[in-house]
């Protein structure tokens, strides 16, 4: 069940980082929440080894928006 787990976040790291990036910032989100500090050096490694690690001034630009009225949303 621990492996499922893992698998899990591995994925969502993944399908987050692909959207917004990880980096030093992420990790300390993840030190200051709580996360064992092995997690923190597994979601750092992963993301450097992948091509999702975001490095300073390598930001990435958003030309277009998306509305969402939440009232809408069931």
């Amino acid at each position: 069940m621990q492996e499922l787990v893992s698998e899990i976040r591995i994925t969502l790291v993944h399908e987050i980082a692909h959207f917004f990036g990880i980096d030093d910032e992420s990790l300390n989100y993840l030190r200051l929440s709580g996360r064992p500090s092995e997690l923190v050096k597994l979601v750092e490694a992963y993301s450097k080894a992948q091509g999702l690690w975001r490095l300073p001034g390598k930001e990435p630009v958003f030309t277009d928006s998306l509305a969402l009225d939440m009232g809408t949303v069931e």
